[in-house]
């Protein structure tokens, strides 16, 4: 009976232990249909709704920092506000460096970018969409890493410091129809070498390029004065092509145009202002017409390699005093 009893047991063991090796294989035998299914399908899997999944690896090894360098129109990444007849921009919320403004929001044409609309933003490239009028003051102050922004022909008015402190800026037009280069327009924009002034322009306030690095550049014939400051420290500045018209150069147009070596003032200037040549320090030749009766003391300042022709008679710098009291009438 013993005997029995326990070859019972040994069989009940044996069935229950057989039973629990089956269940452990479970998940291997799992393991094994999704390998072959994942073989199956070239190593795709779906989700219920039959789309594939196989991208979600890529996505973790995509540059985290891509979508700043993918080109944005999206209306979403704009502040709008109504104006005239249709929007304005007032502030950009994306994070795109490469941003191309679309020319309607909401079916609204897009006509102005307000007044520090980019105000110190991460925009690197940008495009104003035609149908845009007015760029406003200090529209893209402080964005240093702007290098190029592109301004459509039906822009009429570039507001005061609309690009002021922009480092990088190296390229950018002024369109035919505007007439004024505002107050620090071009303001230490330090990249920009070469800019073309139209025709149309009849105004250069002051200090509209100080601190640029434009080597060259046209004034035209509608200009009467060279503001204060205009061109202060440019230090590339090598030509300037003045027009007839000119009829005056205000304090410190060219104050620190080291490499300035040679100018000659129009006839029909009447005045130079004060500082107007100081410190030009590689400006040697400056010819004065006969129409100029004033020059502020200090014009040509720490300018110690010039030689100044005025009436047929050259002045040294050593002369400058001579030169003043020949001029003035004094």
């Amino acid at each position: 009976m013993k005997k029995f009893l326990a070859a019972f047991l040994c069989a009940a063991m044996a069935i229950s232990l057989s039973a629990c090796g089956e269940d452990a294989e479970i998940p291997n035998d799992d393991k094994e249909s999704s390998v072959s299914d994942s073989q199956n399908t070239g190593g795709n899997s779906t989700d219920g709704s039959g789309n594939s999944e196989s991208s979600k690896p890529e996505e973790s090894s995509k540059d985290p920092n891509s979508s700043a360098n993918e080109p944005s129109a999206n209306e979403e990444d704009f502040q709008y506000e109504d104006y005239e007849g249709g929007v304005k921009i007032v502030g950009y919320l994306g994070s795109s460096e490469n941003v191309i403004i679309p020319e309607t929001i909401k079916g609204s044409p897009v006509v102005k970018i307000d007044d520090g609309a980019f105000e110190k933003s991460v925009v690197k490239n940008v495009t104003i969409p035609k149908g845009v009028t007015e760029i406003g003051d200090f529209a893209f102050n402080g964005c240093k890493s702007l290098e190029s922004a592109v301004v459509p022909d039906s822009v009429i008015y570039i507001g005061e410091g609309a690009f002021f402190d922009c480092w990088g800026l190296k390229s950018t037009n002024i369109p035919s129809g505007v007439t004024e280069i505002k107050q620090y327009t071009y303001y230490w924009c330090k990249s920009l070498e070469s800019i073309t002034v139209p025709d149309s322009i009849t105004y250069i306030a002051p200090s509209a390029f100080e601190g640029s690095m434009i080597k060259s550049v046209n004034i035209p014939s509608g200009v009467t004065e060279i503001s204060e400051k205009a061109f202060m420290n440019c230090t590339a500045l090598e030509s300037i092509a003045i027009p007839d018209t000119l009829t005056a150069i205000g304090s410190s147009a060219f104050y620190g145009c080291t490499s300035l070596t040679r100018f000659t003032v129009p006839d029909g200037v009447t005045s130079i202002g004060i500082l107007a040549f100081s410190n030009c320090t590689s400006l040697e030749n400056v010819i004065i017409p006969d129409s100029v009766t004033k020059i502020d003391e200090g014009a040509f300042t720490k300018s110690e390699n010039i030689q100044v022709t005025y009436k047929g008679k050259i002045y040294s710098y050593a002369e400058i005093d001579d030169l003043h009291a020949a001029v003035n009438g004094s």
